[in-house]
């Protein structure tokens, strides 16, 4: 009985550390337009004529050790706070998530939004949410 416990113990820890470490291979980070480099802020300047959400892959990932990374881009007509607040890595899946809240002040309002999303494998998909509501995103 004993064996049989350490058997399903064994294969439980080893689906934790693979299931966190897919997780933990998806980084989020917020950027502002001087931060990328003159192509990509050509990109942004062009799509920010239309209010919608962007992705743009930046890299092609041709060496398989190579990090592949996602440009997110958002825009809003309305004055409210708007950011990529987190984005997981799940069964292949990429999920983004973007938080849009009312700014506590005009110091705060955002209309758009730009973040480097940082992944050691290609998703299979990518879904992406606004407040917990899958949204409608343009992939180039």
């Amino acid at each position: 009985m004993t064996i049989a416990k350490r058997v399903i113990s064994s294969i439980c820890l080893f689906i934790l550390i693979a299931c966190s470490n897919e997780q933990t291979n998806v980084t989020t980070k917020d950027v502002n337009t001087s931060d990328l480099d003159q192509s990509l802020q050509t990109w942004v300047q062009n799509n920010s004529k239309e209010i919608g959400i962007y992705i743009k892959k930046i890299n092609e990932n041709n060496d398989q050790t190579e990090e592949i990374n996602y440009l997110i881009y958002s825009r809003k007509d309305l004055s409210y706070d708007y950011r990529v607040t987190k984005s997981k890595l799940e069964n292949g899946t990429l999920s983004i998530y973007l938080n849009d809240k009312m700014a506590s002040n005009d110091q705060f309002v955002k209309k758009e939004s730009l973040a480097i999303i940082t992944l050691k494998t290609q998703p299979k998909k990518i879904e992406l949410y606004l407040n917990d509501k899958t949204a409608n995103y343009i992939i180039e």
